[in-house]
């Protein structure tokens, strides 16, 4: 691979992780809106993004394939209120420019 092959392979990496960011952006602020003084009080205290489970071990591993990609957010603590654990918010990518899990349901091709 010459260096403008790698480097169009990285730049694609790099809009994948920020499609992944943005949708991720969208859901939490869709969890939060309907309870701002609660988990909404978290907005503005966002760490760090990270993808996590299949997507980052293949990212490691190159093996494991990719099925679905889990991003998990990560935010400063308030110390008078615990983040809600385990919430939980989806988005579809969209289509994939690598295909498709063989195992998922048709509806997600569409």
């Amino acid at each position: 691979m010459d260096d403008a092959e790698l480097m169009a392979v990285l730049l694609r990496g790099l809009e994948d992780l920020l499609r992944l960011a943005e949708l991720a952006a969208d859901a939490e602020a869709e969890l939060s809106a309907p309870n701002p003084a609660a988990s909404g009080r978290y907005a503005g205290r966002l760490l760090a993004r990270a993808r996590c489970q299949g997507a980052a071990l293949h990212y490691v591993d190159k093996h494991n394939g990719v099925k679905d990609f889990d991003v998990w957010s990560f935010y400063a603590q308030h110390n008078d209120w615990p983040f809600p654990p385990r919430w939980r918010g989806t988005r579809d990518f969209g289509p994939s420019r690598v295909g498709r899990y063989p195992g998922d349901p048709a509806r997600y091709s569409e």
